[in-house]
């Protein structure tokens, strides 16, 4: 059995037109090689499927990978995972029985889930229900197809198998350098890392610039850094905006005070404000995640 990580693409790429997705991935599979290259996390080869993403490497750098590509945007959610092969339905169940037995939790209530690609003589009910049945009769162990306290979790794609130890939930969004760049004006406050962020997650590759009677507190922007595949951010004196536009092609600037005038910028920078009219709920989700971030930097 070889170990991989399984990474399934965020909603918002579904969206989009078959070429303009395929685009998207192309810059998603870029952007998680250099978020494990920051991080100088081996890998052996990155491979694409349909919907998803399979990062092969040795199981300690595996795990090194999880946190790192939680905040890779683009992701959905992404599993760590064995894959193995069948020739048939027994073949299929007994490899898949001897994986998961050690890792079975007694005492507590499961559920087998199978998701199919492919054509199969076998339906993903029948694998449900005869694994389901072979722990059930093992370990005692209550169903609850409603709320498990554990998943016992298959994927099969053709005639592969993957038997999933864990799966995480991953940052979603767009992937970073999708969207035009955008300028990111600095007020030295917090305000500066929830655009940043929301910026970042619309796809956009933020430059952040600042005003010289503005004091940016050190290490003011550390926390965006895993979110900007590990990349560091040096910020530039709002004097050289204009330069800055024609080197790095900038469509945009982003503001996170709302009072600023818009005329106090170059025409041909659209203005973009991320913070208006952002429902509260949203406001204070994105406000206690960087307080988090604040916390660990």
């Amino acid at each position: 059995m070889k170990p991989l990580l399984i990474l399934r693409l965020a909603g918002e790429l579904f969206i989009k037109s078959e070429w303009t997705r395929k685009t998207f991935e192309k810059k998603l599979v870029e952007n998680i090689k250099i978020s494990l290259k920051n991080n100088s996390i081996a890998f052996q080869r990155i491979e694409k499927g349909r919907g998803r993403i399979f990062v092969h490497a040795s199981e300690q750098e595996l795990k090194k990978a999880v946190p790192v590509l939680q905040n890779v945007f683009g992701l959905n959610d992404l599993s760590l995972a064995v894959q193995s092969q069948f020739l048939d339905f027994d073949s299929l169940i007994s490899v898949s029985f001897d994986f998961f037995k050690p890792l079975i939790k007694k005492n507590k209530s499961f559920a087998v889930q199978t998701s199919r690609t492919g054509n199969h003589s076998f339906k993903s009910i029948d694998i449900n229900k005869k694994l389901g049945e072979l722990i059930q009769k093992e370990f005692s162990l209550e169903v609850n197809l409603e709320n498990p306290e554990q998943i016992v979790e298959i994927e099969i794609i053709d005639k592969r198998l993957f038997l999933i130890k864990e799966s995480l939930p991953c940052i979603q969004g767009f992937p970073v350098g999708t969207a035009p760049p955008a300028a990111l004006l600095l007020e030295g406050n917090e305000n500066d890392l929830l655009s940043g962020l929301l910026m970042l997650s619309k796809g956009s590759k933020i430059f952040p610039i600042f005003n010289d009677k503005t004091k940016i507190p050190k290490n003011h922007l550390t926390p965006l850094e895993k979110f900007n595949n590990f990349n560091s951010f040096s910020p530039t004196s709002f004097s050289e905006l204009k330069q800055l536009a024609e080197k790095e092609k900038l469509k945009a600037i982003a503001l996170s005070d709302s009072k600023l005038k818009e005329e106090n910028f170059l025409q041909e920078l659209l203005v973009i404000k991320p913070l208006d009219f952002l429902p509260e709920r949203k406001f204070l989700q994105l406000r206690e995640l960087v307080f988090s971030l604040k916390k660990q930097s």
